[in-house]
C-alpha cells in the first residue's frame, strides 16, 4: 500500500510541474501580443487624433470667445492619449490660456490673468492654413513610418517671423524635429 501512495504522489507532482510549465509560455505570448498590440494603438490614436477638428476650427473656438485677443502661440499635442490644441493669447491687460479637445472642439481648460503684455508678439494667422502642407512635407521627409507627435506655432522675435515647429515619431520611439520659418517656407532646423 505504502508503494501504491508513494506512486501516486510522485505522478501527481509531476503532472502538476507538466502543467505549471505549460502555462508560461502561453502566458508569455499572450503579453508580448499585448504589447505590441498597445504600440499599435498608439500609434492609431496620434493618427486618428489629427483627423479630428481641424486648427482652423480650434482657433475659431477661442476667437468665438476672445475675439479681440492676439495669438501668441498655437500648439497640438497628444497628451495621454488626447489629442488638444493649446492657444496662447493676450490683449491690452490680459494673458489667455485655451486647451481644446481635437476630438470634437470642446474646452478642456480656459484660463485668464491680467497682466502686462506690452512686450508680447502675435502670430501672423493668415498662415494657419499652411501648416498641414508643412506638417506632409515633414512626414515626407522623415519616411513613411512616422507619425506627427506633436506642433506648434510662435513669433521668433530673433528672426522676426512665425515659426513653425513639428516633431514626428515613428513606433521606435525615434524623433525628429523640424523648424519652418512659415512666411518664407524655408527649413530652419532639423534635429536627428
Amino acid at each position: 500500500m505504502k508503494k501504491f501512495i508513494l506512486v501516486l504522489v510522485f505522478a501527481f507532482a509531476f503532472v502538476g510541474c507538466q502543467k505549471a510549465n505549460t502555462t508560461t509560455p502561453t502566458d508569455t505570448n499572450t503579453k508580448n501580443e499585448t504589447q505590441v498590440t498597445d504600440t499599435t494603438n498608439e500609434k492609431a490614436t496620434d493618427q486618428a487624433a489629427a483627423e479630428n477638428i481641424s486648427l482652423e476650427d480650434a482657433l475659431k473656438v477661442f476667437t468665438d470667445k476672445y475675439p479681440e485677443a492676439n495669438i501668441e502661440d498655437i500648439s497640438f499635442d497628444v497628451d495621454n492619449k488626447v489629442a488638444k490644441y493649446e492657444i496662447e493669447a493676450f490683449d491690452d491687460s490680459n494673458e489667455y490660456d485655451m486647451e481644446i479637445s481635437a476630438k470634437d472642439g470642446s474646452i478642456i481648460k480656459d484660463n485668464f490673468e491680467k497682466d502686462n503684455t506690452a512686450n508680447k508678439k502675435a502670430i501672423d494667422t493668415s498662415l494657419i492654413s499652411k501648416v498641414d502642407d508643412f506638417v506632409a512635407e515633414t512626414i515626407k521627409d522623415a519616411g513613411s513610418d512616422y507619425y506627427l507627435d506633436s506642433y506648434s506655432i510662435e513669433y521668433d522675435e530673433i528672426g522676426a517671423y512665425t515659426q513653425l515647429e513639428v516633431e514626428v515619431k515613428n513606433l521606435n520611439g525615434k524623433d525628429i524635429e523640424y523648424k519652418y520659418n512659415m512666411e518664407t517656407g524655408e527649413l530652419i532646423k532639423k534635429d536627428l
